[in-house]
């Protein structure tokens, strides 16, 4: 009987302890845990703990490690919780720790927080900070690694839910895992034992500062062999959230989102280790990226603003293989470029670019832009790109221009297209290839001044001196520079290939030249330009180009020839053709080499000539039309000059009644010869330089031949020599403020018609005066300058009607049309008009 009361005493011992064990271990393992716990100032709190030996499960609830911190006198301040756990679940196969293997059947984290702060680069946890221990001067024992037995390790499913991990920074971090889920776990030693086997797959559900971090992977590894598979990849960021480890400079925000799918193998041997990327697929995309372009030179791009509405950027791979080889010596591993091989593959679609520099203009502002089927190859470092395009593209708005006033308008853009395709890109180290370039264009203008070609090119800065000998040695530097670094520049360069440059698009190509005493406007209206076959491995060949164009509305020119871009001066070899040019809006550019100005006249040239070395050699046969001359006023020139050019316009005249036909004209064919170190040599250009060489031939006026009078609009009157005689018309009376053509006009136009059609070489010139009644001005009142300009557009205005009205209806030719420039009438008094001279 005491037997039997020794055992049930016994027995209910253990199984009291056992029960406490089981369902109160919370309070044991709470003080033994604190004691260590209590040197870094922090408490263990759990609530509820239980614990199975039969089945190896462990329970935790409501678990809490808090910091307890002091302040300066030692004494104690409010905890602040550190960590804290809700619930745990650990099951373990009790049977299989006896074979040698840890199998964990299940594992169940809910609920979790972490609490930590970032402060001037210092990570702390509820303001906790591990407390440095002693270094031990206990050596590490040796393992033995023969003797002992390896231990398996096998895990079903490790489940993580509810975690919060907070960083209190200069703002607050939250990253909060719905759900990470490690499962098929598996580690044991290989065949040989010679390292360990592991095989796993995990599954992550997460959101950083609300944003989504998902992933999902499989990995098996070997000594030998590894293999890693991503099925998802997810992340999404806002930039603005790190803005404080972001580098400042860059002024980086944005939404960045990026998805990849893809396996990874590694396979090691022979002092060798290769890994090798198949079936990858990534994504990025972003929205309202905006970052300073880290660009020190030209100083105007200095903290320039790059801002992109949405990108969207698609890569894969194929083939993609890199060696890691083993380090001399020692356990490290060297990469090298050249052992990558294989392609990456690319799409990239950008919508809305707008690149903007700190005075507020703006380099470029793209709608879109799409690159496809970009390919770049390793090692042999190529990259080939099918197509790039860009389309509703502005480059270059200035808000102000350097030198040139503009009565507060906005200059226009350098140019604006709908348009731009590069096909056929091919990219290497030696060399670039493009097939072709298309540009459909929309307009383009350029404001030259004697400080800038071009003001309009933001980029550009003037020059801050601009003396003759400062000109001079810089020209003499940039010799000597080019002289002893041209081969070795030759040499170095990427060769450039281009099949063919195309411009189309009806939209015109302007050019505000202030550069004259009065500034000049030209507009170009393209029909066809292009230019083929560009090779700078080859300086010596030439590239072709055509260009066919109008001047205006009814002026044309043709250019088609040779052009050597790629030497020093990019020489020229072309033949052309200008058509019924306009040449009174040219004046300005003619004043300074004879002191008169064109008050009106038409050019007709043909020509052709070499540029090669600022050297031009050529001939041009010209017929002008019409042609007048006045003194110019307020003309800039020396004491010298002026003496010479004093009354010279009675012996120029002279000279003209030699060259002029019955009407005025002169054809003239001369050479051009001689040295072209000049900015003008645009079409512009090269219609002042062929006006200017053929009045140096013979300055032309027109001497009026006898006239009969075909039609009751005609007066003929005879001067003091019996065989001239002065032919004038009746001007045409316009009411104040009428553009449009009324009775009076089309009676008129159709007796000039009639004169016109009965004499097959007659011309007319035909100059619009304007008053100030024609908008409502007194007769007192001065103009300001935008009256002025309305007047003058008003009498531009009557012109192309009434002249538009002559080709249309009557089919009169465009080239015996001459106009004169739009003047206002002085008196008030007068009749605002169109005046007409026939020649």
């Amino acid at each position: 009987m005491k037997i039997v009361n020794k055992w049930s005493t016994l027995g209910i011992t253990f199984i009291v302890l056992l029960l406490l064990v089981m369902y109160a271990s919370a309070p044991l393992v709470t003080y033994f845990a604190n004691k260590p716990l209590a040197e870094q100032n922090l408490a263990l709190e759990i609530k509820q703990l239980r614990f199975n030996p039969f089945t190896f499960s462990i329970e935790v609830e409501q678990l809490a490690v808090n910091h307890q911190p002091t302040n300066n006198q030692e004494k104690a301040v409010d905890a602040q919780q550190l960590l804290s756990l809700q619930h745990l679940a650990l099951n373990l196969d009790a049977w299989r720790l006896f074979s040698g293997e840890i199998h964990i059947e299940s594992v169940d984290l809910n609920g979790i927080g972490v609490q930590s702060e970032l402060i001037e680069q210092e990570l702390s946890f509820a303001g906790w900070q591990p407390i440095a221990a002693g270094d031990s001067d206990e050596s590490e024992s040796a393992s033995s690694g023969e003797n002992s037995q390896p231990w398996l390790m096998r895990g079903d499913s490790l489940i993580l839910e509810d975690f919060t991990f907070t960083l209190q920074a200069k703002r607050q971090h939250n990253w909060h895992i719905n759900k990470l889920v490690l499962s098929e776990v598996a580690v044991k030693p290989n065949a040989n034992n010679h390292g360990q086997e592991i095989a796993l797959k995990l599954l992550l559900e997460s959101q950083l500062n609300q944003q989504p971090v998902n992933l999902n992977l499989a990995l098996t590894h070997s000594a030998d062999k590894t293999q890693l598979t991503l099925s998802k990849l997810q992340l999404a960021v806002q930039l603005s959230d790190f803005s404080e480890w972001l580098p400042q400079e860059l002024q980086l925000s944005g939404q960045v989102e990026f998805s990849a799918e893809a396996k990874l193998n590694k396979s090691s041997g022979r002092a060798l280790t290769n890994w090798q990327l198949v079936d990858i697929t990534s994504q990025l995309a972003t929205s309202d990226l905006h970052f300073a372009v880290p660009v020190s030179e030209p100083v105007a791009l200095q903290n320039s603003t790059l801002k992109l509405g949405k990108i969207d950027l698609a890569i894969s791979t194929d083939k993609f293989n890199v060696v890691q080889l083993e380090g001399d010596g020692t356990d490290s591993k060297a990469f090298d470029i050249n052992n990558l091989t294989g392609a990456v593959l690319a799409q990239l679609a950008i919508e809305k670019l707008d690149w903007q520099l700190t005075n507020g203009d703006v380099l470029a502002t793209i709608a879109s832009i799409t690159a496809s089927d970009a390919r770049a190859v390793l090692p042999e470092q190529s990259f080939q790109l099918a197509s790039l395009s860009l389309t509703d593209g502005m480059i270059s708005q200035a808000q102000n221009l350097h030198s040139i006033q503009l009565n507060e308008a906005q200059p226009n853009a350098l140019a604006n297209f709908e348009m731009l395709d590069i096909t056929a890109i091919a990219l290497t180290p030696e060399e670039l290839n493009i097939a072709d370039i298309a540009i459909n264009l929309t307009q383009a203008s350029v404001y030259k001044s004697n400080v800038l070609a071009a003001e309009n090119w933001v980029l550009a800065e003037p020059n801050k001196q601009n003396t003759a000998e400062q000109t001079e040695e810089k020209t003499q530097e940039t010799q000597t520079s080019s002289e002893l670094t041209a081969n070795h520049e030759q040499n170095n360069s990427p060769v450039i290939r281009i099949g063919q440059i195309t411009v189309t698009g009806e939209g015109a190509i302007t050019m505000f030249d202030y550069t004259p005493s009065e500034p000049v406007i030209q507009r170009l209206t393209l029909n066809e330009l292009w230019l083929k076959n560009l090779d700078s491995s080859q300086p010596q060949s030439s590239s072709s180009f055509l260009l066919n164009s109008q001047l205006g509305k009814r002026s044309s020119i043709e250019i088609a020839g040779d052009i050597y871009p790629f030497t020093e001066h990019g020489d020229l070899n072309v033949k052309g053709k200008m058509s019924a040019v306009n040449l009174a809006p040219y004046s300005p550019y003619v004043v300074d080499a004879i002191y008169h100005k064109i008050t009106q006249g038409q050019l007709t040239a043909d020509f052709a000539f070499n540029l090669k070395e600022q050297q031009i050699d050529g001939e041009v046969t010209t017929l002008l039309k019409a042609m007048e001359l006045a003194q110019a006023p307020n003309t800039k020139r020396s004491n010298e000059e002026k003496s010479k050019a004093s009354g010279s316009l009675i012996p120029i005249n002279a000279a003209i009644s030699q060259l002029t036909d019955s009407q005025g004209n002169i054809e003239l064919t001369f050479p051009l010869a001689g040295d072209i170190n000049q900015p003008n040599l645009g079409i512009g250009g090269l219609i002042s330089l062929i006006t200017e060489k053929a009045l140096k031939q013979g300055a032309k006026n027109y001497m009026i031949q006898t006239f009969l009078p075909y039609a009751n609009i005609i007066t003929v009157a005879m001067l003091a020599s019996d065989s001239l005689f002065e032919i004038s018309m009746e001007d045409l009376p316009y009411q104040a403020g009428q553009s449009e053509l009324l009775a009076p006009q089309l009676a008129y136009a159709k007796q000039l018609a009639a004169v016109l059609a009965q004499q097959k070489d007659a011309q007319v010139v035909i100059c619009p005066k304007v008053i100030k009644r024609d908008i409502a001005v007194d007769d007192e009142a001065a103009l300001s300058g935008e009256q002025k300009t309305q007047l003058l557009a008003l009498g531009e205005s009557r012109l192309d009607l009434f002249t538009e009205h002559l080709i249309a209806t009557f089919g009169a030719n465009a080239e015996r049309i001459i106009h004169c420039q739009a003047a206002v009438e002085p008196n008030n008094n007068v009749q605002s008009r169109l005046s007409f001279a026939i020649k």
